[in-house]
């Protein structure tokens, strides 16, 4: 049952997926058969089959079975920041995209964030061979980064350092950004979540990623890169008095046009 209020959309892109053009293709009894992602009530997504069949997906289902253009994973439109109805890691195309960009960079990322990204295939002589092993010595040394850190940790940078390694994705900018890439996205942030938990959660997101890639994470720190948290601080945050919901990590901040609001 779609969620109360939720309106139906015919048109536009919702949540990455843009309607009446992305297309989707699923198995029956061992056939492929392809359709179009045609409408979007929350949390439903309706596909159409070329057949004429219709079939309704929540996000998780309907991204094990997208097939995104060639070039999706770098259209700016496509951009997300709003994971609540589907994340783009559940496509495996759009996890192989990551994979190859943040590598093309040098970048490393923790495997629990793409677990199934990546796919081997037959190789042969001396230089495939030593392509193959430091492939596999990669996804060794993933998996042990990934142990380096507890579970919670890697879980709540997760989404966090997707978003914002997409974003540069999606504007062509090259790994690791300047300070004032960085800070554009930051300040994008402050503009459009209106709180404070959103950059800050992004910085420490870069900086994370920073530290496993051998890269220096001080420009972030400091200086323009700095400026959008500082200022979010400032602009949103308001005293309130101590209540159960301060202590279990809510916080309260104040916006021009929304007045007082909780950022939990």
């Amino acid at each position: 049952m779609p969620a109360a209020g939720a309106k139906l959309r015919t048109s536009g892109i919702f949540h990455g997926v843009e309607l009446g053009v992305a297309r989707v293709v699923k198995f029956f009894d061992d056939k492929p058969f392809g359709g179009t992602v045609t409408s979007f009530c929350a949390p439903y997504f309706r596909a159409t089959y070329d057949d004429g069949d219709e079939e309704d997906y929540v996000g998780h289902e309907l991204a094990a079975i997208l097939m995104p253009e060639s070039d999706g994973f770098y259209r700016p439109g496509l951009w997300v920041y709003d994971y609540k109805y589907l994340r783009p890691q559940d496509n495996p195309y759009w996890t192989s995209a990551m994979v190859e960009f943040v590598r093309g960079f040098g970048a490393r990322l923790p495997s629990i964030w793409l677990a199934g990204a990546g796919v081997a295939s037959p190789t042969c002589g001396a230089e495939d061979f030593l392509s193959q092993e430091r492939g596999k010595l990669d996804a060794i040394l993933d998996e042990l980064v990934s142990g380096s850190r507890a579970i919670k940790t890697l879980v709540n940078l997760r989404n966090a350092a997707l978003k914002v390694l997409h974003y540069f994705a999606t504007r062509g900018v090259p790994l690791p950004p300047s300070p004032l890439e960085a800070a554009r996205y930051f300040a994008f942030l402050v503009d459009t979540r209106c709180n404070v938990g959103s950059v800050d959660a992004a910085r420490q997101a870069l900086s994370f990623v920073c530290s496993l890639s051998g890269w220096d994470n001080a420009p972030y720190l400091t200086g323009v890169a700095a400026a959008p948290l500082e200022a979010a601080r400032r602009k949103f945050k308001v005293q309130t008095k101590k209540t159960k919901g301060d202590q279990d990590g809510h916080f309260f901040y104040n916006h021009p046009e929304r007045g007082a609001y909780s950022a939990a």
